[in-house]
């Protein structure tokens, strides 16, 4: 094939650029194996067609073409299937090739540059190429958070299921910034306190009463004879001990949670109860724990209860759960009652509305927790209802137990009842006051709280 000499004219310029048809040159000296063509494009190896890279280069100055768009040629060649190696912006042999192959594909001349016609469409393409591109990583990425959330759900599903420290410890290794992150911390730290640590609110089954577990300890049971109201069957003040956590109820048994046993347990409830009428007491038939006198819901606390029904109370639900649910002892009632406090209640020595319901303010009782609890988490403890204890009637505490058992002996046909109720008044809520009645005798201040002695 004929050789060009590399060699300058008169004026010093390189021979002339042939045709866009016509061979290219080859630079005298060069080697005539495979890289004896450099600064060349073309398609085939040993085929030269189209014009060197540097006349390419200056065909194309006149386009003024930015690196922007220079990268954007090179996606819309990549998008064609040209292979142009990194979309830089820098037309090296690749690209070059492939706007050639463009060319002839189009039915034009393979020069291998562009012109604005060209450009423009490669452009666009480059563009239309990007623009799938980001929409296809907009749905990867979408798709892989939603596996992400998937698999997130799975896996605090798995941890529920556990309920276990290794289950929620997995779980927020796996996941510490995951959707149930908090949740996982929260019950986390719920199952690894101790079993009955102090404060742990539980149910045994979705029926029962919500308990809380009090801790052990000892307090002085009574009043001093420097406290206001005080009866002299509330001494003398006297320590007991509680030896060990046991559980109690955050509320007072709701008629709701009575009704389940007396459907459960069929058991009669007869068709009378004690209201206050005119100036006194009387027995009135037509009044029963379904219809005291004033509305009620299920939240409310049960009224018209005897002794004896609470005790079948606790026994029936003992049966259900297998659990040992029992009335508590008077000095467990005002020891969980105080729940460490030593004045007349346990939010200080002044009684308001706004803290307890009492003296017939609100006609009748109140849903169970409208009022703060106390430091353990026992609500209504003073007003709403009085309520019945497991102890006989004794006329002070001496001889009393020292270890929170209930007293057995004494006058067995009464029963102790405690923290004072919606009627009465103020000197009657005292964590000391203590009241009672015949274990068969139903009114409509009378309720109760529940205990449980734990595993």
């Amino acid at each position: 094939e004929d050789v060009v000499l590399a060699t300058a004219s008169a004026g010093g310029a390189f021979p002339s650029r042939p045709g866009l048809d016509a061979p290219g040159p080859v630079v005298a000296g060069g080697s005539a194996g495979a890289g004896g063509r450099e600064g060349l494009v073309g398609g085939e190896e040993g085929e030269v067609s189209a014009a060197p890279l540097e006349v390419a280069e200056a065909e194309e100055s006149q386009l003024g073409l930015t690196r922007v768009q220079r990268v954007l040629v090179q996606e819309g060649l990549s998008s064609l299937g040209h292979d142009v190696g990194a979309a830089d912006g820098v037309f090296g042999r690749r690209t070059r090739s492939g706007i050639e192959s463009y060319q002839r594909g189009k039915g034009l001349a393979g020069t291998g540059y562009l012109t604005v016609e060209l450009s423009e469409a490669l452009q666009a393409l480059g563009k239309e190429a990007r623009g799938v591109r980001l929409r296809e990583k907009e749905e990867a990425r979408a798709e892989a958070e939603h596996r992400k959330r998937e698999a997130d759900d799975a896996a605090f599903a798995r941890a529920n299921e556990l309920h276990t420290e290794s289950g929620y410890r997995e779980y927020l290794s796996s996941y510490p910034s995951g959707r149930y992150a908090s949740e996982a911390r929260a019950l986390l730290k719920e199952v690894t306190k101790p079993e009955w640590a102090p404060g742990k609110k539980f149910r045994d089954c979705s029926g029962c009463p919500e308990l809380v577990v009090v801790p052990e300890g000892s307090f002085l049971m009574g009043s001093p004879n420097s406290e206001e109201g005080r009866y002299d069957h509330e001494g003398p003040v006297h320590r007991v001990t509680i030896a060990r956590p046991f559980a109690v109820g955050v509320h007072e048994v709701t008629r709701g949670d009575f009704a389940r046993f007396v459907s459960s347990a069929g058991r009669s409830m007869g068709n009378s109860c004690w209201v206050y009428e005119g100036e006194g007491w009387k027995e009135r038939t037509g009044r029963h724990w379904q219809s005291p006198g004033f509305g009620q819901t299920d939240g409310h606390p049960v009224v018209c209860v005897s002794w004896d029904d609470a005790k079948g109370y606790v026994e029936w639900l003992s049966r259900e759960t297998g659990k040992e649910y029992r009335l508590l002892s008077e000095s467990e009632w005002e020891y969980v009652a105080r729940a460490g406090t030593k004045g007349k209640y346990h939010f200080g020595s002044v009684l308001s509305s706004s803290r307890a319901n009492y003296d017939g303010n609100e006609g009748g009782t109140v849903p169970v927790g409208s009022y703060s609890s106390n430091a353990w988490g026992l609500h209504d403890v003073h007003g709403n209802v009085w309520e019945w204890v497991e102890d006989c009637w004794n006329e002070g505490y001496r001889g009393a137990p020292s270890d929170g058992s209930a007293w057995e002996s004494g006058d067995c046909s009464l029963r102790v009842s405690r923290g004072g109720s919606w009627v009465v008044g103020p000197g009657n809520l005292r964590s000391a006051t203590r009241g009672g009645g015949l274990t068969g005798y139903r009114d409509i201040y009378v309720g109760f709280r529940v205990a449980r002695t734990l595993d």
